[in-house]
C-alpha cells in the first residue's frame, strides 16, 4: 500500500463540521509525519518561477493580467492568484519572472507566488509586475462572520475517471448562509498500489471537481477562513478492457497511405476508400466483409499525391484532395455509388484555393481548409460543376522562417466545423447548425481555443449525454520554428486535448489522453468512444462517457489497443474510423487494417 498525504485517510468520514483553522490542518499534517508534499496537496497549483514549461521565443510580452478570487475578502482567507503574460500574437509567456506586492501588508499580504492572505478589515490592492508591465486587483477585506462549514459531494462510491462535484457552504452564527466565501479544496488519499514514484492519484480543482486515476479511499477537504470540513469518497477501478485483434489487412500497392474513409452503401454493404501518395497517387475502393475485405477498384489520380479523401454516403460522392507540385491543391469529385467502378465527376480548381490540408462534406457541400487560414465551402449540388458557396477567413497562421504554414484539418458535426489551425489551436465555425447564425453560404464563427505551445493537427466535436459540449483535438509536440517545446521519451510526441466548449465564449481545457510512449495523429468520435490513430502506438479505443477531467490514459479509460504484429514493421497509423463492431485504420507501413473488438473472457 502506498499512502499519499495521510491525514487519517483510511478513516470513514461523513459530513462533518470541524472547528479547525487551515493552520491547524497543516499542524495536524505535520504531526502525522508528512513532508512538504502535504501542503502542496492543497488543491491549487502555484506557478514556479523556474517552471519546466516550454519556452516561447515568438515575442516579448506586451500585456499582463491577474486572475484571482472574488473582490470581497474575509479576514483569514487565503487566495491564490495567477499572472498571465502574452506577446503580441496572443501566445502566453510562462518564462517571465513576476513580482508580487501588496499596497498594505497589514491588511493583506501576498507572497512571491501570488498567494494572498487577508489579515484585517480594510481596502487593499495586489499588484503583479514584470519589467515595465504591471496589473492590479483591488480587494475589500471584511470581518469574518463564518461560524460553521458543510461539504456536499455528488457521489461517495465512484470509479476511476468519474467526476465528483464538490460544494462547500458557510454559515454565520445565526445559521444563515454566508455568500462569496473563498474556499480552498484539497484531498488526501490512501490507495492500494505498490508502485514507487507514481503520478498523483487524483486531482481536485478550485471549482470543486474531483477525479481519481487510482482506486482507493479519498478524503475531500474544504478549507474556509477558520474552518475545515471533509467527506470520504471510495474509488474502484474502471475495469472496461476489451481485446482487439487484426482480422484483415490489405496492402496499398504503390502508395503511402494518407487516409481511409468508410461508408455504408445504398445496398446496405460497407465500403472504404483509401488514398495515398508515393510511387503513384491513387485511390482504392474496398468492400468490407465480416472478417475480410477486398479491393474493388483502383483509380490513378493526376496529382503529386492525394492528401485527403472523404465520402458522402447519402449522395455517393467522394471528395479527394489532389496536391500538385506547384504548392496548390484542387478538389476532385468521384461517383462511388458503385465502388466496383469509381467514376470521375468534376473538379474544383481555383487559383485562390492554395494548399488544401483537409476536407469534410456536409449537405452537398465540400468544406475545405485552404492555406491554413481560410475555410472554403464548395457546393456540389451539381458534382460535374462544383462552385464556391462561401469563403471564410480564419486568421493567418505563424509560418516561421521557412514560410510553410502548419498542417490543418476540418471535421463537421451537427453543422459545426471544427478547424485545426496548427499553432493557432482550433476554431469552431457554424456552417449549417444555425444556432450561431451560420449557414453553408454564410459561415459564422462560434468560438475557439488556443493553448500556449499548441500545434493542433485535427479537431472533433463531442456532445456528452451529461449535457457537456467538448472539442477534442490531436496535438503535435514536435519542435517547430520559433518555439522550443518539450519532447516525449520516445516516438512521435503528441496527445489528445479535451476542451469544454459548453460556453463557447469561455472554453476550458479539462482533460487529456496522452500515451507516454507515442503520439496522437488523428481521431474519430463515435457514441461514447474516442478512436485514436496513435502513430507508432497503433490504434487505441478510449471511453469518453460521462463528464471528462484529468488524464484519461491513467484513469483506465482505455478500452482496447492494437499496436501491430510482433516482429513486423513499426506501425505509423495516421487515420482511424469505427466499422462493424471494430475499426478501420490506415497504416503507412503496412496498408489498411480491420481490427475487431471483443469482450475479454
Amino acid at each position: 500500500m502506498t499512502r499519499f498525504v495521510g491525514l487519517r485517510a483510511r478513516r470513514a468520514v461523513t459530513a462533518v463540521v470541524l472547528a479547525a483553522t487551515p493552520r491547524a490542518l497543516v499542524a495536524q499534517a505535520a504531526s502525522d509525519g508528512l513532508r512538504s508534499q502535504t501542503v502542496k496537496g492543497l488543491a491549487y497549483s502555484l506557478p514556479s518561477p523556474k517552471s519546466s514549461a516550454p519556452v516561447s521565443t515568438i515575442g516579448a510580452p506586451v500585456s499582463i493580467t491577474i486572475e484571482g478570487g472574488a473582490r470581497r475578502m474575509l479576514v483569514g482567507a487565503t487566495v491564490p492568484h495567477m499572472a498571465r503574460l502574452r506577446d503580441a500574437s496572443g501566445a502566453e509567456r510562462r518564462d517571465v519572472l513576476v513580482q508580487w506586492s501588496s499596497s498594505d501588508p497589514n491588511i493583506a499580504s501576498v507572497n512571491q507566488f501570488g498567494v494572498m492572505t487577508a489579515v484585517r478589515p480594510g481596502p487593499v490592492t495586489i499588484r503583479a509586475s514584470a519589467g515595465s508591465l504591471s496589473a492590479e486587483r483591488k480587494y475589500a477585506v471584511e470581518a469574518n462572520p463564518v461560524k460553521s462549514l458543510t461539504l456536499s459531494i455528488t457521489a461517495d462510491h465512484v470509479k476511476t475517471g468519474d467526476v465528483v462535484e464538490v460544494s462547500a457552504m458557510a454559515f454565520d452564527a445565526n445559521g444563515y448562509k454566508v455568500p462569496n466565501v473563498p474556499f480552498l479544496y484539497t484531498f488526501t488519499a490512501a490507495v492500494e498500489d505498490t508502485a514507487v514514484g507514481q503520478l498523483a492519484p487524483a486531482e481536485l480543482d478550485q471549482k470543486g471537481r474531483f477525479v481519481a486515476q487510482k482506486a482507493g479511499d479519498y478524503q475531500i477537504i474544504a478549507v474556509a477562513p477558520g474552518l475545515v470540513a471533509h467527506r470520504t469518497v471510495r474509488v474502484a477501478n474502471r475495469d472496461i478492457a476489451e481485446s482487439a485483434r487484426l482480422i484483415a489487412r490489405a496492402p496499398a500497392p504503390g502508395s503511402q497511405l494518407t487516409d481511409v474513409f468508410a461508408w455504408r452503401g445504398r445496398d446496405g454493404r460497407d465500403f472504404a476508400l483509401a488514398c495515398g501518395a508515393g510511387n503513384r497517387a491513387q485511390i482504392i475502393a474496398y468492400e468490407l466483409a465480416e472478417s475480410d475485405f477486398r479491393a474493388l477498384d483502383t483509380v490513378s489520380v493526376d496529382a503529386r499525391s492525394v492528401s485527403d479523401c472523404v465520402v458522402d454516403s447519402e449522395t455517393g460522392v467522394a471528395a479527394v484532395v489532389r496536391d500538385g507540385a506547384n504548392g496548390r491543391s484542387s478538389i476532385a469529385l468521384f461517383d462511388v455509388t458503385d465502388p466496383r467502378s469509381v467514376k470521375p465527376l468534376g473538379t474544383f480548381d481555383d487559383a485562390a484555393l492554395g494548399a488544401i490540408s483537409g476536407v469534410a462534406m456536409y449537405r452537398k457541400n465540400v468544406v475545405a481548409v485552404s492555406d491554413a487560414h481560410r475555410l472554403e465551402v464548395v457546393s456540389i449540388d451539381d458534382p460535374a460543376r462544383p462552385r464556391r458557396a462561401a469563403s471564410f477567413e480564419l486568421g493567418a497562421d505563424y509560418a516561421g522562417p521557412s514560410g510553410t504554414a502548419s498542417a490543418t484539418d476540418v471535421t463537421i458535426s451537427d453543422g459545426i466545423a471544427y478547424v485545426a489551425l496548427g499553432r493557432l489551436g482550433m476554431v469552431m465555425v457554424d456552417v449549417g447548425n444555425g444556432k450561431f447564425g451560420g449557414s453553408p453560404t454564410k459561415p459564422a464563427r462560434v468560438g475557439g481555443f488556443h493553448a500556449p505551445f499548441s500545434s493542433t493537427h485535427a479537431a472533433y466535436g463531442y456532445r456528452s449525454r451529461t449535457g457537456k459540449w467538448y472539442a477534442i483535438m490531436s496535438e503535435d509536440l514536435l519542435p517547430t520554428a520559433g518555439i522550443v517545446q518539450y519532447s516525449a521519451s520516445s516516438g512521435q510526441p503528441g496527445f489528445a486535448r479535451i476542451v469544454d466548449v459548453t460556453d463557447p465564449a469561455h472554453p476550458e481545457e479539462v482533460a487529456r489522453y496522452e500515451v507516454p510512449e507515442t503520439g496522437v495523429q488523428d481521431l474519430w468520435v463515435d457514441g461514447e468512444r474516442l478512436y485514436v490513430a496513435a502513430q507508432s502506438g497503433g490504434v487505441r479505443v478510449v471511453d469518453i462517457s460521462s463528464d471528462l477531467k484529468g488524464n484519461l490514459y491513467h484513469q483506465g479509460r482505455e478500452i482496447a489497443r492494437y499496436v501491430g504484429a510482433d516482429g513486423g514493421p513499426t506501425p505509423n497509423v495516421v487515420a482511424v474510423q469505427p466499422i462493424r463492431g471494430g475499426l478501420l485504420a490506415a497504416d503507412r507501413a503496412t496498408g489498411v487494417w480491420m481490427v475487431k473488438l471483443m469482450a475479454r473472457d
